[in-house]
Parts: C-alpha cells; structure tokens; sequence
C-alpha cells in the first residue's frame, strides 16, 4: 500500500518531467552535433586565414572514394608548408602543404569493398580529421537543370520509391546547395544541403526540390544491381539553367553564334545563369576528386539557341574533361522530354537534335525521354514524373560504354529517306539503321494530349511546304513508309517529331526504345560518329 501523499506523487510526476525533458534536450543537442559532423564539420578542422577546411567539404565520412585509381584527399593547412599525414589501412602517406596551405595527397588505388573504410588525416600543425565508413567503389556526377534537380518524391510511386531506398545503403549521396555562384573558380563549395549519406527514406526523400535527384537515383539503382559495388553519386544542379554557365570561362565563348546566356542580367553578373557562373561555383571544387563518369538533364533553358547548342554542348564536355584531368571522362545525358509549350516551337524539336552533337565524342552515351511526355505532372509538364524510365536507359549506356556489358541502348535512328510518286499520291520511304533497330520497327498512333500546335509526327517538305502524312506504315525490319495523297512531285524533306511535344509513333519492337526524332534539313550540327555493333563506344 502506498504512503505517499498526493503532494509527494505530485512533485515526483514533475521531477520526472524535469528528468524526461532533460534527456530530450541532450539527444536532441547530440544527434544535432552528429549530423552536423557528418554532413558539414570535421573534428578539430580549423579554417586557415582565408577560411579554407583542413579537409575540403567535399569530402566527408560516408563517402565513397573511386575504385581502382589513386584516390585523392585534399584541404588547406592554417600554416604554409605544413607537413600533413593520411593515414590509411596500417600505412602513412605524407605530404608538405604549398606555400598557399594548399595539400593534395593520393592513396593507392583500391578494389571495390564494402568492408568500411576509416581515413585519419593530422597536421604537424596540429590540425586533425577523420573519415569514418568509406566505401570504395564508382563515383558519378549528376548535374544539369530542373530535370536533374527534381528528386525522388516528385517522381512516380515515390512513396514506395523512398522507402525502397532503406535497401540500399551502400550507395552513398551528397547534394551540392544552390544560392551560391562564382565569378572565379572556386576551391571549396559555398554550400551543400546533403553532406555524404548512407541512401535510406531520409536521404532519398526530402522535398520535390531539394534531394535526392530522381534521375541521378534511378540510375544508380539500375547500376547497383547490376554492378554490386558501391557507388557514390554527387547531386550539382540548378534549375532554368543554361549550358553557358557550366561552361568555364576560359572557353564558353568559342563555339559560333556565342551568346553570353539567356537569362544573363548584365546589371547582376553573378547570376546563376551568367557564363561560368555554376561550373565556378557547383563543378569547380569536386576538380581533384576521382570519377567514373557525368550524369547530364539540361537543355530546356537553351531551347532558343539550337545551333549554339550543337557546339556549346559538346565544348562543355571537352571543357569538363579537361579540367578534371581525364581526356575520355565518360559522359551520359538526357535527350529533352516532351512539354506542353502552347504552341509550335521548332527550336525545342531541334535542340534534342543538337544534343547528339555530343555523340561525336567518344565515351558519351544518351537516354531519350522524347517519348516520355506527362501533360499531368503536378510540377509542369516540363518535368515529368517518370524518371525510373530514363535511370534505366541512362544505366544501360553506362552499362554498355563503361563496363562493356551488351546492352542495346541505342535508339533505333533515321539514316536517309527516298520518294516515289504512286497511284493515289507520294510515298515516302523512311531507312534506320540497321545497327539501331535490334528487332523491326512497329508503327503506333499517338493522339495530342497538349496544345495541338504544340504536337507533331512526320512532316514532309513539299514544294516549300510542310504536309502530314494521311498514313503511315513499317514496310520492312527497318522501314517505314509514308502516304501523302494527291502529291505528284517529289519530297525535299522529312522530319518527324519536331516540335514541343513530339508524337512519337515509331518504336523498337526488342527494346521498346522509341525512333529518335530527326529533321533532313535541319543543319544546326554535323555529327559524324562511327557505329560498330551492338554498343556504342
């Protein structure tokens, strides 16, 4: 029986809430300090006098270094010429800094491993920091414009999506934060709202806008699988960008009909969308990391100046390749998904053409979403929601250039066409490679879900102008012929798809990969590319 006065049960109900409150308080004070050490601190990582980390803050625990290369760590010592040490696996490796603080030291190359990893790193200077769970394993880079930047939780079934992500804890992401652009190159990030992460619900799923890239996700998933090494995927975007402003300084003014950017403000030069600005401030500090390859989603922000793409987008590449120090730095991009524009805007139909200009480079692989149209998305339709479709074309490039898996991943692609006046009017004969078609063309019937102006499939120049075929038809494994009634004189042209919303009617029947669109007199490129076989490399 108790003995305690309802005063005294009282006063113990308070002090235990006193006590509960308490404990809350410090978990709350250190789970804060842990996820501020993970994502942005390191211990005793003293800024030296130009506010520069002992350890670059692309870096961190939960990373992934690159496999089967010399990995490199990198940061700055408050003390010029400060010997700084790495140690690594029962071995020291060290290095003076330069007169500037700056230090950069290699470790060996190492195999893939999901056995954790801890990297310590001590200045004789006094300045210490330490790399706990790193995994060895490939490394991408995932940059580009809204596409790329719009994350999982905007993508289809994203509840189920995010929660799948708790299987995969051994693909690790960091996002970088947008707010922050450079005149100069800058060596270490303004900011980044995702330090190194263990992919789970959280890291996947926070926000349409913020993390994680849907694209750079889907992606890596499909690699994972198929792969089973850890993998490291860097998210560096801004959307309603240009190609201008990931183009470094030193050259984005060398392709033809050069612009400075659209949406450049001269009276605000350091606008996200003024040249130079992004790869300064976003591509600029990752230059000493080691990578397998670029993931790229922009083109829409460019959609007015299809002839410069064809040059700035490739120069871009080289740019890239350049600056990190790898010639063939592997390189995939996104052909531009359809969106409802309001009416017809043929320099958005050419600038998915422009962008293969890029498949003049070796190692440089692609994923259309020209098929991929969502007049429903609750982000606009300029950003549809099926992003699991393009991760899984973009891995099967990446699987066939990078890995040398037999993957087809190559769209089925126009080569030439031939006309013939027939009773009842015009045939038009339509060739595809024969190296791009894996099984035989089949013929659909799109309808319009968006502005009809805004629409088109196959057009045939006629006498200066352009018809859409009565009837269309595959007439062979790589053959497809058009009708055009009533013509009696041949065609000059043909396109097919050149619009905002392409109606996209010619499919692959082994890959289900959609005929790319073309246009025969569109010359705002030249592509020369050698094809051989079932990859493209």
């Amino acid at each position: 029986v108790s003995t305690q006065s309802t005063g005294e049960v009282m006063m113990d109900h308070r002090r235990g809430a006193r006590v509960l409150l308490i404990i809350i308080f410090l978990l709350t004070v250190v789970l804060s300090f842990l996820s501020l050490q993970n994502s942005k601190i390191f211990p005793n990582n003293a800024l030296n006098a130009d506010s520069k980390p002992f350890l670059s803050n692309t870096l961190g625990s939960n990373m992934v270094l690159q496999r089967n290369q010399q990995a490199v760590l990198w940061g700055w010592t408050a003390q010029p010429n400060s010997v700084v040490s790495v140690y690594f696996q029962d071995q020291v490796f060290s290095l003076p800094s330069d007169s500037t603080g700056k230090w950069s030291i290699a470790i060996p190359a190492q195999k893939a491993t999901f056995q954790p990893q801890t990297i310590q790193i001590k200045s004789d200077s006094g300045e210490t920091a330490i790399l706990e769970n790193v995994l060895f394993g490939d490394v991408y880079i995932c940059s580009g414009q809204s596409n790329m930047q719009m994350s999982v939780q905007g993508a289809f079934n994203a509840t189920y999506e995010i929660n799948r992500a708790n299987s995969y804890p051994n693909i690790r992401l960091f996002t970088v934060g947008q707010q922050s652009t450079s005149l100069q190159p800058l060596d270490n990030l303004k900011t980044f709202v995702q330090g190194w992460s263990p992919a789970s619900s959280a890291s996947v799923g926070n926000g349409v806008w913020s993390y994680f890239s849907a694209t750079c996700w889907f992606t890596a998933i499909q690699l994972y699988e198929e792969l089973e090494v850890p993998l490291g995927m860097v998210s560096s975007n801004w959307g309603g960008t240009c190609v201008q402003a990931w183009t470094s300084s030193d050259v984005v003014s060398t392709c033809p009909k050069y612009s400075p950017a659209p949406g450049c403000n001269p009276s605000q030069p350091d606008g996200p969308n003024c040249p130079s600005n992004l790869y300064n401030a976003m591509i600029s500090p990752f230059l000493p990391m080691r990578l397998t390859g670029v993931l790229w989603y922009q083109g829409e922000q460019n959609a007015d100046e299809p002839t410069y793409y064809g040059c700035g987008f490739p120069l871009m590449i080289k740019n890239w390749r350049d600056k990190f120090n790898y010639p063939t730095l592997p390189f995939f991009f996104v052909q531009l998904a359809p969106w409802d524009c309001g009416s017809t805007n043929l320099n958005i139909g050419h600038i998915r053409i422009s962008q293969l200009a890029a498949l003049a480079l070796p190692k440089v692989g692609f994923a259309t979403a020209a098929d991929l149209g969502d007049i429903s998305s609750p982000n606009g339709s300029i950003h549809p929601r099926d992003k699991q479709t393009v991760g899984k074309r973009l891995a099967n490039s990446i699987l066939s250039i990078v890995y040398t898996e037999e993957k087809t991943w190559f769209p089925p692609t126009f080569t030439n066409f031939n006309s013939s006046v027939v009773a009842g009017g015009l045939q038009v004969d339509l060739t595809f490679s024969t190296i791009t078609v894996h099984g035989k063309l089949t013929v659909t019937s799109p309808s319009c879900p968006a502005a009809k102006t805004a629409c088109s499939g196959f057009e045939v120049l006629v006498s200066g102008k352009w018809i859409a075929p009565a009837q269309l038809k595959a007439t062979g494994n790589n053959v497809v012929s058009l009708m055009v009634p009533s013509v009696t004189v041949q065609a000059t042209g043909v396109r097919y798809a050149i619009n905002c919303w392409p109606l996209m009617s010619v499919f692959d029947s082994s890959t289900s990969l959609p005929a790319l669109p073309f246009d025969s007199t569109f010359t705002g490129y030249t592509h020369h590319r050698k094809h051989s076989g079932a990859r493209f490399d």
